[in-house]
């Protein structure tokens, strides 16, 4: 029988084909395909190599992950790295998926229903429970009279005792909302734990072990007498050990201050989270004066500092979330600095050559438009004008900045005026 199996971790794609005959070995199978893609900021690449010492190394997008995955699974029929003939000899397609809830705590077969129930928990591991699931639903296209059978990390810690499982809140609290530990990592602990009984050839009721899963994420688990008792995630996969993208342990009072405090980090995080509620329009002000007309060099490091890794985290968020592609963000500010010094280290305004930056829905990465002269006062390459950045935001909302009037003293009046030209070259 041969075994596809998908595992979608939140920093990358793993897959492997497996041929069984016979009992299923507790040692380590070698698999007859494997490949891999990694998910990095930029740029992505899926690795494959075959049981006959074949590699292949090739370049995907990292904005489509479905169309990633597809290709991913092409290479096992296609190729230089193909071992079949083709999707059909595949019988069983296996899926990882990290959060099962209260309701997945043995293995499902894949179907309608399961996938909208996977859907609803992906709030609670939102970096692995949606990759999973855009896997599960392009599998079931290129392999849809292929069985499609779901494992749950959070089925193997379907043991905790009441003492390690609840959390110490008001138990309507805990009912009303289904607050309770589920804890992670459960396909991996539980390998581990089968590991160390066969090696060193004594029954698992008679151990005591203490599991790590350690990698991009982590967790440690106590095993006794082969079930889990106690182990470091939570409700959700953020709690327990610093991780690759989680800081682990954290006094809730720090979410609490950011959130209520008008730090730059705390009103992006409420961006996020009225963007995600559907509101139409956020407007994120940064605090402290960037008027530079003194101490240029001590202010703007200062101020960039405090806002840098916010947006970063912004954007990271909005992407994970798949808010990204239908969010348009612009960051810009009122004008520039002048190219010559102000006193003896500041910098006056100049409205004549200043950079506004656009990401997100529509926008084309990584391209630019515009420059200044060579000594950074005034636009003289290609300038955008105030008409042009808002025909180009109308454009990215849908609207034709040349047919969208409003009724003014008697007369209808556009947007941009009588001016305005859609920037195409950042458009994706």
């Amino acid at each position: 029988m041969r075994v596809l199996v998908l595992n979608s971790g939140s920093s990358s794609q793993k897959s492997a084909l497996f041929e069984l005959r016979g009992a299923v070995s507790p040692d380590p199978q070698l698999p007859l395909w494997e490949a891999k893609i990694e998910w990095n900021q930029g740029s992505a690449v899926l690795r494959v190599r075959n049981s006959r010492g074949t590699k292949t190394d090739k370049e995907v997008s990292v904005g489509d992950r479905q169309g990633a995955i597809e290709r991913m699974l092409e290479t096992l029929w296609t190729g230089e790295t193909g071992v079949l003939k083709g999707s059909s000899e595949i019988e069983v397609v296996g899926h990882r998926i990290v959060h099962g809830g209260e309701r997945f705590r043995t293995p499902m077969l894949v179907d309608d229903v399961v996938t909208a129930e996977l859907e609803n928990l992906g709030r609670l591991a939102p970096l692995h429970n949606p990759p999973a699931l855009a896997a599960i639903r392009r599998a079931r296209e290129v392999y849809p009279q292929t069985v499609h059978v779901a494992v749950f990390d959070t089925a193997y810690h379907a043991t905790l005792p009441d003492r390690a499982r609840e959390y110490a809140l008001p138990g309507d609290l805990r009912r009303r909302f289904g607050i309770r530990r589920y804890g992670f990592h459960g396909i991996s602990h539980a390998h581990v734990m089968h590991a160390v009984v066969a090696e060193l050839r004594v029954p698992a009721e008679k151990l005591r072990i203490v599991s790590c899963h350690l990698g991009n994420g982590a967790s440690v688990t106590a095993i006794e007498h082969g079930r889990s008792i106690d182990t470091s995630m939570g409700m959700t996969p953020l709690e327990g050990l610093v991780m690759g993208t989680r800081a682990g342990d954290l006094d809730p009072g720090i979410l609490l201050d950011l959130i209520g405090s008008r730090s730059f980090g705390g009103k992006c995080l409420t961006a996020r989270r009225l963007i995600e509620r559907g509101v139409r329009f956020v407007q994120v002000y940064s605090d402290g004066e960037w008027d530079a007309h003194a101490d240029l060099a001590g202010n703007h490091t200062g101020h960039c500092a405090a806002t840098d890794v916010p947006i970063h985290g912004l954007l990271t968020d909005l992407k994970r979330r798949g808010l990204f592609d239908s969010t348009l963000v612009i960051w810009g500010g009122e004008f520039g600095r002048m190219p010559v010094s102000q006193g003896a280290n500041g910098r006056d305004h100049n409205p004549k050559g200043f950079l506004v930056w656009m990401a997100g829905a529509g926008i084309r990465g990584g391209a630019s438009h515009g420059e200044t002269d060579e000594i950074g006062y005034r636009a003289a390459v290609d300038p955008v004008t105030v008409h042009d950045l808002h025909a180009t935001m109308l454009h990215l909302l849908g609207v034709d900045h040349e047919k969208l009037t409003y009724l003014h003293n008697g007369r209808n009046y556009r947007l941009t005026d009588v001016a305005g030209n859609v920037l195409t070259r950042i458009l994706a």
